[in-house]
């Protein structure tokens, strides 16, 4: 019960609170960015110009080659040397997120779209709908269908991912604990947020396992 009466105060009083918030803030806001920038990658990655696919292929493999602590501090660090423009820890850690977990989720994309049978966007298009409509009336909705899961699960990395952020300046959950651990030497407050990881986790689970069987692909 003593436990849980610290786990109580350091909630309330720690800082914990405001650590969760921004954990939560930042990975609505970063998944919201990874899903519309991975998308346009994955278009890019499928353009009929070499070049644009050379780019488009080029960051996948950047940004899926590389450590995210290495590309959260490249983003804190370079970046302001490199444009003279020195963002906010919220804004450099979510770009970072949605650059990072970007190149997993176009490839996941492009997996879905080019699943869709050639004869669905043919016949479409024979009905006088133009390239872009076909998109997304036919191709893009069938295509959620077959990419729900592994995009479900690359969303669920980055939330984990999330803990990372601290190293910018953004004080998440990660970032508070390790502050009252540093003050109270009380190590269970790592236990506390892990639990609270796996809450988040599940609710992610039960929503993409919802999502699946309500877009469970056509047979």
């Amino acid at each position: 019960m003593g436990m849980l009466a610290h786990w109580a105060a350091y909630w309330t009083d720690g800082g914990l609170r405001r650590g969760f918030t921004n954990t939560v803030e930042a990975f609505v806001v970063g998944s919201l960015l990874t899903l519309v920038w991975g998308l346009l990658v994955a278009v890019l990655r499928m353009s009929r110009f070499a070049v644009v696919r050379f780019l488009a292929i080029a960051y996948i493999e950047v940004f899926r080659g590389t450590p995210m602590l290495v590309q959260l501090l490249t983003f804190f660090a370079a970046v302001p040397i490199v444009s003279g423009l020195q963002l906010p820890p919220f804004e450099t850690a979510v770009l970072a997120l949605a650059l990072n977990t970007g190149g997993y989720i176009a490839e996941s994309y492009r997996a879905g779209l080019q699943a869709v049978p050639p004869g669905q966007r043919e016949a479409a298009l024979a009905m006088g709908m133009s390239r872009t409509r076909v998109f997304f009336r036919v191709t893009l909705p069938l295509g959620v269908r077959v990419m729900l899961p592994a995009v479900g699960n690359t969303l669920a990395g980055l939330l984990l991912t999330t803990s990372f952020v601290f190293v910018v300046g953004l004080e998440d959950m990660q970032a508070k604990a390790t502050q009252i651990m540093d003050r109270t030497g009380d190590w269970t407050v790592f236990l506390f947020i892990t639990l609270i990881y796996i809450a988040l986790g599940l609710v992610l689970l039960a929503g993409n396992n919802w999502l699946e069987r309500r877009y469970r692909p056509l047979t």
